[in-house]
């Protein structure tokens, strides 16, 4: 389990999906549909796009983004962003 802040960070996602794929298991990615400003529909396609080619197959998507920073705390962030069910489902 990792947080949001991976979004962000490209290097760490891409070791940490090297690693997972050299096991036989399948990967599955729960993630936000926005992270602070990247909060767009292109962002959000962009990322699956790129976790995509690492093999993730199955996504899971919160319908709130998250914000980061210390902006919010954990549990202002499940429920201060509003929902966004239309890019989520």
């Amino acid at each position: 389990m990792f947080d949001a802040s991976l979004a962000h960070a490209e290097e760490t996602l891409q070791r940490t999906l090297e690693s997972a794929i050299s096991t036989p298991k399948s990967i599955s990615v729960k993630c936000r549909v926005g992270v602070d400003e990247s909060d767009t529909m292109e962002d959000l396609v962009a990322l699956i796009g790129r976790l995509n080619k690492q093999n993730c197959k199955t996504f899971y998507l919160h319908a709130r983004k998250a914000v980061l920073g210390g902006l919010l705390s954990p549990a202002q962030n499940r429920s201060v962003p509003p929902l966004n069910y239309p890019v989520s489902n």
